[in-house]
């Protein structure tokens, strides 16, 4: 990958949100280029790795949630 279309790459998904898949652009193509994926190979692992984390994050949050939830007392007025 050349290093303007990286540096657009990089750019275009910190813009869009795509955290994880902006982390792991560098070794993704590295490793598409070494066992000579396809396009659509390339951009599929890619997402699917943004995608897990996206899953993984949001169980967290709402494990988090119901937690805090289960934890917090009742005040006065939520009992009636």
């Amino acid at each position: 990958m050349s290093r303007v279309m990286e540096d657009r790459a990089i750019t275009a998904l910190a813009e869009l949100g795509l955290v994880t898949a902006r982390l792991h652009l560098d070794s993704v193509s590295q490793q598409a280029a070494a066992e000579e994926w396809t396009y659509t190979h390339f951009l599929g692992h890619l997402l699917d790795g943004e995608l897990k984390e996206k899953r993984r994050r949001a169980v967290e949050l709402k494990t988090r949630r119901r937690t805090q939830l289960a934890v917090r007392p009742l005040s006065i007025s939520e009992t009636y």
